[in-house]
């Protein structure tokens, strides 16, 4: 049994060795390699994987030509060299995920589970942020075609069967956790509680988090087009009910309304509705656009 350790890191020079001491301190019984992918770093984090793979050669790192986001960067490792391994497990650098289920997750393996999961025992970044993750999963729940588990994390073990299937998805920026919940359903996840961070703030940013839920509800739902629909029915049939009722009541004088405040109100509504289903068209265009063109999700600029 050979397996590989993928973690996406973005300045994280600070937590690279504290990482790979803790993962060495806990596995030192088994045979594994770690892959760092560097997802455009501009700090020293692709120096300190160097220095660690010219220490251990079973470390390797992975450098991105540029930032491309943290679901490309985990695409990026869990797809090279897939077949040298009978799976992977992937895991965030900043050690907020408990490495030290990672052996219960390979005797899971060994009995022949091909995918294990984990989902957060609760939430630690503040009340928005927990109320926003809770807005996501609830409209992926009811509005798409993803069953996913309410607070799932990037922290999963992948055999090497779920891996080849994974690879054969073409569409662009696919969403990691979404997309292997379609490959293979998640059965018993494990629940973890998060640790605290070390050093610094998340990576994982506001626009970033917008930009995932966008991405990731788009991939896997029509409904917004359907909002926009049944919108657009009912004002139309608002419309049609109303103005011959206004021009009723301003014509026997009970309310007097002026016309051309009746044309504004109309036009203020069918114009806010007609840019609201551009907006949401364009979404959809371009995840069109970006399947369209033969641009990769990222570009590997170096390897150790």
């Amino acid at each position: 049994m050979k397996f590989e350790i993928v973690t996406p890191c973005k300045n994280e020079e600070k937590n690279i060795f504290k990482f790979y001491n803790t993962i060495k301190n806990i596995l030192v019984d088994y045979d594994y390699n770690i892959k760092f992918v560097d997802d455009g770093s501009d700090d020293n984090t692709w120096n300190e994987i160097k220095r660690i793979c010219n220490q251990d050669k079973n470390i390797s790192g992975i450098k991105l030509l540029k930032n491309y986001g943290k679901e490309n960067a985990i695409t990026a490792g869990i797809q090279d060299n897939i077949e040298n391994f009978d799976f992977k497990i992937v895991i965030d650098s900043d050690l907020q995920h408990p490495v030290e289920i990672i052996p219960q997750m390979i005797e899971r393996w060994q009995n022949g589970e091909v995918l294990i999961n984990t989902y957060r025992e609760k939430f630690q970044e503040g009340f928005l942020r927990e109320l926003g993750s809770s807005m996501f999963y609830f409209f992926m729940k009811k509005f798409s075609d993803v069953n996913i588990i309410t607070k799932l994390t990037d922290f999963m073990l992948l055999d090497k069967s779920i891996l080849n299937k994974y690879a054969q998805i073409s569409e662009k920026n696919k969403t990691f956790r979404a997309t292997i919940n379609i490959i293979q359903h998640s059965k018993n996840p494990i629940k973890i509680k998060i640790n605290n961070r070390n050093n610094d703030e998340s990576k994982f940013k506001f626009t970033n988090l917008i930009r995932f839920a966008v991405t990731t509800f788009t991939s896997f739902s029509i409904f917004p087009l359907k909002v926009v629909g049944y919108i657009g029915l009912f004002l139309s049939t608002i419309s049609i009910l109303a103005i011959p009722m206004l021009f009723f009541l301003n014509f026997f004088k009970i309310i007097p309304i002026s016309i051309q405040t009746i044309i504004i109100v109309l036009l203020i509504f069918l114009n806010g509705l007609i840019l609201i289903s551009n907006g949401i068209l364009a979404i959809y265009i371009s995840k069109i656009y970006d399947n369209v063109n033969a641009r990769p999700d990222y570009i590997i600029e170096k390897k150790i």
